[in-house]
């Protein structure tokens, strides 16, 4: 499997993803990189 946020932020957990806010860092790099395109800033 690949590495989805260099910090944590991002687990995969029973084939879905889940965001872990206390381990973001704002760095944004998961946004240009979803094949989605489902992750948007506020």
């Amino acid at each position: 499997m690949y590495q989805l946020c260099e910090k944590g932020a991002l687990e995969e957990k029973d084939n879905k993803i889940i965001f872990i806010a206390e381990k973001c860092d704002d760095c944004d790099i998961c946004i240009p990189n979803c094949p989605s395109q489902a992750i948007l800033k506020e």
